[in-house]
C-alpha cells in the first residue's frame, strides 16, 4: 500500500505541475530507476511549494512526504504495474527448474495430483481448509460426483471465493485424476495463483490427450508467460489465435509481448482482437494506453435489439388537415387527441415526482450525515456492462448518426413551426381585408363563403403539407432514438433508476407528439367549439376518430439467467448481478466472509465458459473451446473488478438464456423471460451438470499470487 500512495501522490504532482507549465506528462516509470529520477523531480516540485500552498494540502489532509527513496523491497515489476504499464516477467529460472520432468500417465496421474496438493494445502490458511472441507463434506452427503463439485469450484472462483475454490478443486482431482476438464481448470487456477510450475506438468499431460484445444493451449502460454519463457509463450499463443482469431486471453498476453518489445501497431491489433468479444474496462484501458480510442464497431454485443421497445408505431395522430373541410371534420378528434395527451403527461409526470422522491429523501439524508461526520450509505456498484453500452450510446452522436438526424428533424419541423406562427398574421390580415371588402356591399354584410374558404385551403394546404411531412420524419427519427438510448440505458442503471429512465424517454414521446399543435390552424373555434363562423358554408361529416393515443409497452429486460453451483446461484440481467450462497451449514460470520469475497489485487482476468452439454460422459471430450459452440454456451468474461461482460452463444436448435437450472426461478424470484428469436429450448444442465471451463489470464502482480509464497 506504501507504494501506491507513493506513486498516487506522485502522479498527483506531476499532474498539477503539467496543467500550470503546459508541458505534455511524460509516460509512467517502468524501473526503480526511472521512478528513482520522477520522485526526485517531484520532490523538487514539493520544496518549491509556497508556505500557502503547503498550507492547503494540510488542510486536505495530505502530508508532505520526503520522495528521494524508493520504498524498499519493490520490484520493477511492481512499479510498472502500479503506473499502469504492461509487465512482461523475466525468466524464473528456479521455478521452470521446479517443473517435474516426469512423463505423467494415466497411472502416475494419482500421484502427480498428490504431490502438486502437497505443494498447494500448505500455502492455504487453516480457516479455508478447515471450510473448505466442509464443503466437501456436504458435496459428498448430497452424492455429489467430481464432475459437479468441480463444476461447484469454477463457480466459487468466478465469485471471487478464489482459495475456498483452489481446495475444492484440489478434492474433486484427487477424487476422479482422470477427468481432463478438471484437471485444465485445476492448473488453470494453479497459473492464476503463482504457482504455474505445478500448472505446467496436467496440462501437458491434458494437451498429449486432447490436441489442439485452445483452451488447454492458451493455459499452457499463461503458464510460460508467468514463468517468463517468452518464446514458448509466444509458440502456444500463436497456435491459440490460430485456432481462433479473437481469442480474448491469447490476445491479450500477445498484445502485452509486442507492445513490450515497442511493436505499437500490432499491440492494437492484438488488443482490438480481445476486446472484440470480451469487454473488460482494463482492455479498453490497454488500448488507451497504445493511443487508440475503442470505437463502438470494436465490440460486439451479445443482445438482440428490440427495434421498438415502447411499441411508439402504435401511437397515431388525427390527420393533419390541408383544407378547411378537413379542419372542420377532424377538429372534435384532435381537440380528444390533445386533452388525452395533456393527461397522459400530467400522469407520467407525478410518477416520475414519486419514483424520485425516495432518491432525493436518501440524497438529503446523507448529506446530513456526511455534515455531522457520519458514514453515509453507498450505492450499487456501477453495471458490469456499463462501460460497454456507454460506447454504444456513444456511437450515436456520430455524423449521419441516430442523433445526428434526430436533431436536423427537429430543427427543420421547428423552424417550419415559426414561419408558420409568422404566416398567422398574414392570413389574419387577407381575412381582414375580405371581410372590409364584403361590408362595403350593400346588404347584411359579413365573409363571403367561398373566398374565406378558398383563403384557408391556399394556407392549410401550403403550410400543412410541409408540416405534416417534416411532423412524420421528426416522429420516426425521435422513435429511432428513443428506441436506441432506452436499450443501451437498461444496460447502464440500476432497475429503480431505470424505471425513471423510462419514463422520461415517455415523456420524450409524448412532447413530441405535442409538436402537432405546431401545424397551420385556419379557425381555432373549431377547436374550442367544434365550429366556427364559416361552419355553415362547410357542409361536411365529422370523421370518424381514427387516431390512438396508445399504452407504452413496459420493458423488460432481454436477458435475465439463473446459474447455480450447488452452493448458491449467480443471477444475472442486464444490469445487475446477483450471488446467493447457500452456506448455511457454516457460521454466521464465515458466512459474512463468503459474502464480501471479491477479486481485488490477487485477481487477474479470465474466462468462464459454460455448456448445457452434460460434464458426465462416456467419452472425455476434454475442457471448453471458445470458438466451439456446442449447443447452447455462456462466456463470461472476468478482470480484477469481476464480471465485465457475458456472451450468449446458441444453435439452431439448442438454447440457454434462462432457467438454467429449473429450480432456480422460484429460488430467486426472478421472473424469466427471453427476447429474441435465437432463445429456444432452455438448457437445464447448464451448472452443475453441465460442462464448465477455465481460460487463463495473464499473471498477477509478483507475490501476491495466493500460491506464490
Amino acid at each position: 500500500m506504501k507504494l501506491f500512495s507513493f506513486l498516487w501522490l506522485f502522479l498527483l504532482l506531476s499532474f498539477i505541475s503539467f496543467a500550470q507549465s503546459g508541458n505534455k506528462p511524460k509516460t509512467n516509470p517502468s524501473t526503480q530507476k526511472e521512478l528513482e529520477e520522477k520522485l526526485k523531480a517531484a520532490q523538487k516540485q514539493l520544496e518549491s511549494l509556497s508556505p500557502e500552498q503547503r498550507k492547503q494540502m494540510e488542510q486536505l489532509g495530505i502530508s508532505i512526504p520526503n520522495l528521494n527513496t524508493v520504498p524498499p523491497n519493490t520490484s520493477d515489476k511492481q512499479i510498472a504495474q502500479a503506473s499502469g504499464n504492461s509487465y512482461v516477467p523475466s525468466k524464473d529460472v528456479k521455478r521452470i527448474a521446479e517443473i517435474s520432468k516426469l512423463n505423467i500417465t494415466a497411472a502416475s496421474l494419482p500421484s502427480q495430483i498428490k504431490n502438486i496438493n502437497d505443494f498447494v494445502l500448505p500455502r492455504l490458511d487453516t480457516e479455508t481448509k478447515t471450510i473448505g472441507e466442509k464443503f466437501y463434506s456436504k458435496c459428498k452427503t448430497e452424492r455429489k460426483n467430481a464432475v459437479e463439485i468441480g463444476n461447484a469450484s469454477v463457480g466459487l472462483w468466478a465469485t471471487g471465493n478464489l482459495k475456498m475454490a483452489i481446495y475444492l478443486m484440489a478434492r474433486a482431482c484427487t477424487e476422479d485424476p482422470l477427468n481432463s476438464n478438471n484437471l485444465n481448470n485445476y492448473a488453470s487456477m494453479l497459473s492464476m495463483s503463482g504457482a504455474e510450475q505445478q500448472a505446467i506438468p496436467i496440462l501437458n499431460y491434458v494437451n498429449t490427450k486432447h490436441p489442439k484445444n485452445s483452451t488447454i493451449l492458451n493455459n499452457l502460454a499463461q503458464a510460460w508467460f508467468g514463468l517468463g519463457d517468452i518464446p514458448l509463450a509466444e509458440k502456444y499463443l500463436d497456435s491459440v489465435i490460430r485456432i481462433y482469431a479473437y481469442h480474448p486471453q491469447a490476445n491479450l498476453t500477445k498484445s502485452i509481448i509486442e507492445e513490450s518489445r515497442g511493436q505499437k501497431e500490432q499491440a492494437v491489433v492484438s488488443a482490438k482482437k480481445s476486446i472484440k468479444y470480451y469487454y473488460s474496462a482494463e482492455k479498453e484501458n490497454n488500448l488507451k494506453k497504445l493511443g487508440y480510442k475503442l470505437k463502438a464497431s470494436d465490440v460486439f454485443f451479445a443482445y438482440k435489439p428490440d427495434p421498438d421497445p415502447f411499441r411508439l408505431t402504435n401511437f397515431t395522430l388525427p390527420p393533419t388537415p390541408k383544407s378547411a373541410s378537413e379542419e372542420e371534420s377532424t377538429a372534435k378528434e384532435w381537440n380528444s387527441y390533445m386533452g388525452g395527451l395533456s393527461t397522459s403527461i400530467a400522469n407520467i409526470s407525478n410518477e416520475i415526482n414519486q419514483l424520485s422522491s425516495p432518491k432525493q429523501k436518501e440524497m438529503i439524508a446523507n448529506a446530513q450525515k456526511y455534515m455531522d461526520g457520519k458514514n453515509t450509505a453507498t450505492g450499487p456498484a456501477q453495471p458490469y456492462l456499463y462501460r460497454k453500452a456507454a460506447i454504444k450510446l456513444k456511437d450515436l452522436e456520430k455524423d449521419g448518426g441516430v442523433l445526428f438526424r434526430y436533431k436536423k428533424a427537429k430543427n427543420d419541423l421547428n423552424q417550419l413551426i415559426a414561419q408558420i406562427k409568422i404566416s398567422k398574421e398574414k392570413y389574419t390580415q387577407e381575412l381582414n381585408k375580405l371581410d372590409k371588402k364584403d361590408n362595403s356591399k350593400e346588404g347584411t354584410g359579413g365573409i363571403d363563403c367561398k373566398e374565406a374558404i378558398a383563403l384557408q385551403d391556399k394556407y392549410l394546404k401550403d403550410y400543412n403539407s410541409r408540416f405534416d411531412n417534416l411532423l412524420k420524419e421528426f416522429l420516426l427519427q425521435t422513435r429511432l432514438k428513443i428506441s436506441e438510448e432506452i436499450y443501451w440505458k437498461q444496460f447502464m442503471q440500476h432497475p429503480d433508476d431505470f424505471e425513471i429512465t423510462k419514463r422520461k424517454y415517455q415523456l420524450d414521446w409524448l412532447a413530441a407528439l405535442n409538436l402537432s399543435s405546431g401545424r397551420f390552424v385556419a379557425s381555432e373555434h373549431r377547436y374550442t367549439y367544434g365550429k366556427d363562423f364559416l361552419s355553415h358554408c362547410l357542409i361536411v361529416e365529422e370523421a370518424k376518430y381514427s387516431s390512438k393515443l396508445a399504452n407504452f409497452n413496459d420493458i423488460n429486460c432481454p436477458y435475465k439467467d439463473t446459474t447455480s453451483f450447488i452452493f448458491g446461484q449467480t443471477i444475472m440481467n442486464c444490469s445487475v448481478m446477483i450471488t446467493k450462497l447457500d452456506v448455511k451449514f457454516l457460521s454466521v460470520s464465515l458466512t459474512q466472509d463468503m459474502n464480501k469475497a471479491g477479486f481485488n489485487e490477487s485477481f487477474i482476468g479470465c474466462t468462464v465458459a459454460l455448456t448445457g452439454e452434460a460434464g458426465i460422459s462416456k467419452w472425455d471430450k476434454g475442457p471448453l473451446r471458445l470458438e466451439a459452440k456446442v449447443g447452447g454456451s455462456l462466456e463470461f468474461e472476468f478482470d480484477r473488478t469481476g464480471l465485465s461482460d457475458v456472451r450468449v452463444s446458441v444453435e439452431a436448435k439448442t438454447g440457454i438464456g434462462n432457467n438454467i437450472i429449473e429450480e432456480a426461478e422460484t429460488a430467486s424470484g426472478v421472473e424469466q423471460s427471453i427476447w429474441g428469436n435465437d432463445f429456444v429450448n432452455s438448457s437445464k444442465e447448464m451448472g452443475v451438470k453441465g460442462t464448465i471451463s477455465l481460460i487463463s489470464g495473464h499473471t498477477t502482480l509478483a507475490g501476491t499470487g495466493i500460491l506464490a509464497k
